[in-house]
């Protein structure tokens, strides 16, 4: 009997695996791009003039509020990877705004804006057609236009419905989002940018109103707890956001006013997000018809505070988004009105007094209240903007949306400062 030639057999065995395995390799999907990875060649930058800014905030009253615009605006789109509430990969856009121009300001080494949006601009559609949505128009008046370069993310889910979990105060999910908005941005930016060559001071400054506060606080929250991003963060100023979200919601179900689709909205969102660990809608909507009335309700308390999974549930949920965790670092102030309706001026409280409970102080805005705002010429036209959209607004969504040019102007006063100091 004739033995096999075991070494052969070995030789035949390894030239096998080895063929097999080159198949498999063959055959083995690309890696998925990471997060904050640019996912598009961005087309080439369309041009909002100077004149075009000028003559917007003249028809809207507003141009002694923003000045004269020191710069031609170019922008583009860029589309980026990130993830969802659930950590599920999907993609995301943003609006990239750069200046350009003769002054210096246009020609210097750029400070960065990072504009979060809020949700009622959704109705805005992709903020980043500039020229054609109010809110990227008006991010391009107030920074861009005055020397900054400007991020405005859409968000997933928003004008990238890729997402099955778009995110509406979450946030871990909104600040990832925004963060990975940031990093694709420095990318387009330095990396055969359709700019051309863009100079960066590295300086960040985070801005956002309504829902756009919330982010902006969480983005600041990650930012200081680990995050990483290719620039300084050197200010921020969220403006009428429900920082104190448990208190925020709370306030909502026992309160008559546009509370109604606020509270739908977050349910909603929560809803999918949380439905594994026993949330539920009507949790949140207990109060929901008597609301949408106009009538204060008392369940709306029993729903808060009941015993049982439902109400453990709910604060649950709640708490996870509270932003009152941390000790700022970098500075910070914060913008809003006492009469909002939309987001109660004791948000703005809260946070003051639990930052001021850490020993950071923080710089409150009440555009109601010509105290607390600039004690110059320019301030005292900001105080007589407010006064008149207060008269002017026909209601408590119309106050909320007028404040927020407000808001915007003051940020870009307030990081100016920052900026000379």
């Amino acid at each position: 009997m004739t033995l096999p030639d075991w070494g052969a057999l070995r030789g035949v065995g390894l030239l096998l695996v080895l063929a097999l395995t080159a198949c498999a390799a063959e055959k083995e999907p690309a890696a998925r791009p990471g997060r904050g990875t640019l996912l598009n060649t961005p087309a080439p930058p369309q041009v909002l003039r100077r004149i075009e800014f000028d003559a917007h905030m003249r028809a809207r009253g507003l141009l002694p509020l923003y000045g004269t615009a020191r710069c031609d605006v170019r922008y583009t789109r860029i589309e980026y990877r990130t993830v969802d509430a659930r950590r599920e990969a999907g993609t995301a856009s943003a609006a990239l705004m750069v200046p350009s121009g003769r002054d210096h300001a246009c020609r210097g080494a750029h400070p960065a804006v990072l504009q979060a949006r809020d949700e009622a601009a959704r109705r805005d559609g992709d903020l980043a057609d500039v020229h054609d949505t109010l809110v990227g128009f008006e991010a391009a008046a107030a920074f861009a236009a005055h020397g900054y370069v400007v991020v405005v993310p859409n968000y997933p889910g928003g004008a990238d419905p890729t997402s099955q979990y778009p995110p509406y105060l979450h946030a871990r999910a909104q600040a990832d989002d925004v963060i990975d908005g940031l990093a694709a941005a420095h990318a387009a930016l330095t990396r055969d940018s359709v700019f051309g060559p863009v100079a960066l001071s590295g300086a960040l400054f985070l801005y956002g109103y309504g829902q756009g506060g919330y982010v902006a606080l969480a983005a600041q929250r990650a930012l200081e707890s680990g995050a990483v991003v290719p620039w300084r963060l050197a200010g921020a100023m969220p403006a009428a956001g429900p920082y104190a979200l448990p208190e925020y919601v709370r306030d909502l179900m026992a309160r008559p006013g546009p509370a109604n689709a606020l509270l739908a909205r977050l349910a909603a969102g929560y809803a999918a997000v949380y439905h594994d660990e026993g949330f539920q809608p009507q949790h949140m909507l207990a109060s929901r018809d008597p609301i949408a009335q106009g009538t204060p309700d008392a369940s709306a308390e029993g729903a808060w505070s009941a015993p049982g999974r439902g109400a453990d549930a709910l604060h649950r949920v709640l708490e996870h988004n509270r932003l009152l965790t941390w000790s700022p670092r970098a500075p910070l102030a914060l913008c809003g009105a006492r009469q909002d309706r939309v987001v109660d001026w004791r948000n703005t409280e809260r946070a003051v007094a639990y930052f001021a409970g850490r020993g950071v102080p923080v710089t409150a805005y009440d555009l109601e209240d010509a105290a607390s705002l600039p004690d110059d010429a320019w301030g005292r036209v900001l105080y007589r903007q407010s006064v008149a959209r207060r008269t002017e607004a026909g209601g408590p969504d119309g106050y909320h949306a007028a404040l927020a040019p407000l808001c915007a102007a003051l940020a870009r006063y307030y990081f100016d400062r920052l900026l000379r100091a």
